[in-house]
C-alpha cells in the first residue's frame, strides 16, 4: 500500500514537472494552424487565432492575443465576422493544485459579438452551428460531482466588450449596439449555498447607462437562487432590488422580483430637453415564469413641468410574445387617465389600446385652449415608430370639452367680420340697424361645449360631426385634423333666432337673410394648423345670399310704394273717370 502511494505521488510529481517545463520547450504557435482546423470542424465557419502563449508559474494558463470567427464566404452572410476578441487569458493557481483544489480565473478583453438576421429570418449565429441529429443530452446533475466543491472561479471578467444586433428582415435594418459591455463575476463556487457570488455588469445603449450589481446565493440541491443586496443601474440612478427563483433546473422556473426606489434619478434616461423635478419613487413587483409574468408598478408622484403625474399605477401580464395591460391609471392635469390594451412585442408588433380620460384641465397642457376635457378612445395598429403610427393607426373615439375657450381663433369674429357686416348693410340698402354680434371682437372662441366624435385613419383625425355650443351661436363642422396638427375643416356658423334678432333688429329686413327658423347661417372654412388656423367665410354663399336679399328688399319696397301711394291715386282717378 505504501509502495503504491509512493508510485502515484512520483507519477503526479513527474506530470507537474512536465507541465511546468512544457511552455519553455514547445512553442504552441507552431501548431496554431492545426488548432484552427480542429475548431473549424466543430462549426460552419472560419477561425483565425492570434498569438498563443502558455504559462506555468505561478499560474498554469493560456493567453491569446486575437481571435476572429466568421461565417463561411458562401453563406447568406458572405463571410461576415460574428465574434472577435482582442485578448484572453485563462489561469489556474499552481499552489491550489498542490492543495487539492482548482482556483481559476478568466479574463476577456474587448470581445465583440455581432448578431445579424438575414432577410429570410436566419441568424448568423445559427448559421455557424452545424445541424445535429443527436438527441439532446439531459443536463448533468452537478450536485453529485465529487470534485465540484473543490473548484473556485476566483474571477470571470469581460472588459470593453460590444454586442451589436442588426435585423435585415426589417426595412430600416438599424444596428442596435450595447457598448461598452463590462462584466465581473467574483467568488464563483457552485456547491456552497451560503457563500455569495458577486456579479457586476454595466453597459450603455444609445448613451444611456444600464446594468446591475448584486450578490447571488446559489443552492443547486434546493434548486433555488436568490439575488439580494443589489441595485439596477438606470442612467444616473440606482434601484435596489431582490429576486428569488425556485425550480431553477425546471424548463419553466418560477421567480419573484421586487424593485423599490424612494429617489430615482431619471435624468440620464430621458431625451434631451426633458425635465424631471426631484427624484420620484418607483415600486415594482413581478412574479411568474420566463414565459408568463404578472407585474404591478406604482409611483406616488412624477413631476415633468408642466405635468405632474400622481398615483401612477400599472398592472400587466406578459405571456409569450404579448403584453396585456390590465389597467394603467394616473392622475394628471387635475384629472385622471385610465388605459388598457394589448401589445405584441417585436418590431412592427400589433397593438390595441383603450383610453379613458376625464376632467383634464386643458390650460395646464396647452396655451391653445382652456376648459375641461374628456376623451374616450379605442385604437389599434402596427408598429410604434412615427412613420408606422402615421400609416397604420386606426382609432375611434370622442373628445368633449366644456366651459372653456379656443385661444388660437375667434370663430364669430372671423366669420361675421366687419367686412361681412358692412356687406350685409350695403345689401340691405345701408341699414344702420345691422350690428356686429356681441363678443365678436373678443379674443378667442368661448364655448359651453365642444363635441368631437372622430375616427383616425392614414395619419388624420376624421371628424364629420363637430359641434360647438356658445351662448350666442353654434358651430357645426366636419373635415380632418392631421397628427402633424394640420387642419382642414368646413362648417356653418348658426345664430339662433334670438341672437339673430339682436344682430338684425329690423323684423321686416331680417327674413331676407335668415332661414325658415329665422336663424342666420354662414358657411365657413378653417385651414392651417392648430396653432395658427385661418378662418374664412364662404364668399360665394354670402354674395348669393346678399344679392337675393337686396333683390327681395327692392321688390318688397316697390310693392309697398305701389300699395301705399300708387294704388290710392289710381283708385281716385278711376272714381273720377267712372
Amino acid at each position: 500500500m505504501k509502495k503504491s502511494l509512493l508510485i502515484t505521488g512520483a507519477v503526479l510529481a513527474a506530470l507537474i514537472v512536465v507541465v511546468l517545463i512544457l511552455p519553455f520547450v514547445i512553442d504552441i504557435n507552431d501548431h496554431k494552424g492545426r488548432i484552427e482546423e480542429l475548431m473549424e470542424k466543430e462549426i460552419r465557419g472560419r477561425v483565425a487565432l492570434g498569438s498563443i502563449r502558455l504559462s506555468s508559474w505561478p499560474y498554469l494558463g493560456i493567453g491569446l492575443q486575437g481571435l476572429s470567427v466568421k461565417n463561411l464566404p458562401g453563406s447568406p452572410f458572405k463571410g461576415g465576422e460574428v465574434l472577435s476578441l482582442e485578448k484572453a487569458a485563462f489561469k489556474v493557481s499552481v499552489k491550489s493544485l498542490f492543495a487539492g483544489k482548482i482556483i481559476a480565473s478568466l479574463d476577456l478583453v474587448q470581445p465583440k459579438i455581432r448578431v445579424v438576421k438575414s432577410p429570410e429570418g436566419l441568424l448568423n449565429v445559427q448559421d455557424l452551428l452545424p445541424p445535429s441529429t443527436a438527441p439532446k443530452a439531459p443536463a448533468p446533475d452537478l450536485t453529485e460531482n465529487r470534485w465540484l466543491h473543490r473548484i473556485l472561479i476566483e474571477k470571470i471578467e469581460i472588459l470593453q466588450g460590444e454586442v451589436a444586433y442588426q435585423d435585415l428582415s426589417q426595412a430600416k435594418g438599424e444596428t442596435l449596439t450595447l457598448k461598452p459591455v463590462n462584466l465581473k463575476i467574483s467568488k464563483l463556487q457552485l456547491t456552497d449555498a451560503e457563500r455569495p457570488i458577486r456579479i457586476e455588469f454595466d453597459t450603455a445603449f444609445k448613451q444611456v447607462v444600464l446594468g446591475f450589481k448584486t450578490s447571488v446565493w446559489l443552492d443547486l440541491k434546493g434548486e433555488k437562487v436568490r439575488l439580494g443586496d443589489g441595485a439596477l443601474l438606470l442612467g444616473k440612478g440606482e434601484i435596489p432590488f431582490t429576486l428569488t427563483a425556485n425550480q431553477i433546473r425546471h424548463p419553466e422556473p418560477h421567480f419573484e422580483v421586487t424593485l423599490d426606489s424612494t429617489g430615482l434619478d431619471l435624468s440620464g434616461l430621458l431625451p434631451p430637453g426633458t425635465k424631471i423635478e426631484g427624484k420620484p419613487d418607483l415600486h415594482l413587483k413581478a412574479s411568474g415564469t420566463p414565459r408568463q409574468v404578472i407585474a404591478s408598478l406604482r409611483s406616488h408622484e412624477i413631476k415633468s413641468p408642466p405635468y405632474v403625474l400622481t398615483d401612477l399605477g400599472l398592472n400587466l401580464v406578459y405571456s409569450g410574445n404579448q403584453v396585456t395591460i390590465k389597467e394603467a391609471k394616473v392622475s394628471l392635469l387635475d384629472g385622471t387617465a385610465i388605459a388598457s390594451g394589448d401589445l405584441h412585442l417585436g418590431v412592427g408588433g400589433n397593438y390595441h389600446l383603450n383610453l379613458d380620460v376625464a376632467h383634464i384641465n386643458i390650460s395646464k397642457a396647452t396655451e391653445m385652449a382652456s376648459g375641461t376635457a374628456f376623451l374616450t378612445l379605442s385604437a389599434n395598429g402596427q408598429g410604434l415608430d412615427q412613420p408606422s403610427i402615421q400609416k397604420n393607426l386606426q382609432a375611434k373615439g370622442e373628445i368633449k370639452m366644456v366651459d372653456g375657450r379656443l385661444n388660437s381663433l375667434n370663430l364669430a369674429g372671423s366669420v361675421l367680420s366687419q367686412e361681412v357686416v358692412g356687406l350685409m348693410k350695403t345689401a340691405l340698402a345701408g341699414r344702420s340697424d345691422v350690428v356686429p354680434l356681441p363678443g365678436s371682437e373678443e379674443r378667442g372662441t368661448p364655448y359651453k361645449k365642444l363635441l368631437i366624435p372622430f375616427t383616425v385613419s392614414e395619419g388624420r383625425l376624421i371628424a364629420n360631426d363637430i359641434s360647438l355650443e356658445q351662448a350666442d351661436y353654434e358651430g357645426r363642422m366636419g373635415g380632418s385634423i392631421g397628427l402633424d396638427q394640420t387642419v382642414d375643416l368646413t362648417g356653418r356658423l348658426i345664430l339662433p333666432k334670438e341672437p339673430t334678432a339682436r344682430m338684425i333688429p329690423n323684423a321686416q329686413v331680417r327674413p331676407y337673410v335668415t332661414d325658415g327658423e329665422q336663424r342666420l347661417v354662414v358657411p365657413f372654412k378653417i385651414v392651417g394648423t392648430l396653432k395658427s388656423p385661418g378662418v374664412t367665410p364662404d364668399g360665394s354663399y354670402l354674395r348669393n345670399l346678399f344679392a337675393n336679399a337686396a333683390k327681395k328688399l327692392v321688390e318688397g319696397e316697390a310693392k309697398k310704394v305701389i300699395q301705399e301711394k300708387v294704388a290710392p291715386k289710381v283708385q281716385d282717378i278711376l272714381k273720377k273717370l267712372f
